[in-house]
């Protein structure tokens, strides 16, 4: 009979699956996981309370907002929220932000 090793110490499952999804999001096709959680992080509150990433594409973010008028906040500032993903990304990953609207996240 095969006999387990058993770890004396335990690991709260909740880092466990943070370390899984960071590091196979960096790895997988886009990444939107991580480019969420940086998104979360990185960009300022009232911009993440009005917009949500949805998608990742080729390099092209797709963000959900609330209204017309937040999309074109969102496109005026865009060459910064690419700057500033990319930089807490540690990688380019993100090379253009793209906005669709809708009514509710």
């Amino acid at each position: 009979m095969n006999e387990r090793n058993k770890n004396s110490e335990f690991t709260h499952i909740k880092s466990v699956l943070k370390g899984y999804v960071r590091e196979t999001s960096k790895n997988a096709a886009g990444g939107l996981m991580h480019v969420i959680e940086v998104w979360e992080n990185v960009i300022d509150k009232t911009i993440s309370e009005n917009s949500r990433p949805d998608a990742l594409r080729n390099g092209v973010l797709i963000l959900k907002v609330l209204s017309p008028a937040w999309s074109q906040q969102i496109l005026y500032l865009k060459k910064n929220l690419i700057r500033m993903i990319n930089s807490g990304l540690d990688t380019e990953i993100v090379n253009d932000i793209r906005c669709r609207i809708t009514s509710h996240f």
